[in-house]
């Protein structure tokens, strides 16, 4: 995988991580399941050795250098997954919605 963050989703009732799951781009996928630059958001990763990452599925994923990490809402989580989307796009969103929710000033 490329482009790969280790997104840490926080259980807002306890403010703790609730799980971390891995997004990344896939370089080259032994399995056949994912074709070349497929965007990939797993389930939650169970353990990490260097930079092999096994997730609750029982898929394994190696990272191309060291992930960067998010912290994200479980709603966040979903959208993510189900639109694909990148965790840039995902922080321009946060952006967009402040500006949403702003007051306007004249």
């Amino acid at each position: 995988m490329e482009n790969t963050y280790l997104l840490h989703i926080i259980d807002s009732e306890s403010a703790g991580i609730f799980c971390s799951v891995l997004f990344g781009e896939i370089i080259h996928d032994e399995t056949n399941r994912f074709p070349k630059s497929h965007r990939v958001v797993t389930s939650p990763v169970i353990n990490q050795i260097d930079l092999k990452f096994n997730t609750q599925s029982g898929s394994s994923y190696v990272a191309d250098a060291k992930p960067r990490s998010l912290i994200i809402s479980p709603t966040e989580w979903l959208i993510m997954r189900e639109n694909r989307l990148s965790p840039n796009e995902l922080l321009a969103l946060r952006t967009l919605s402040s500006i949403d929710n702003s007051p306007i000033k004249h």
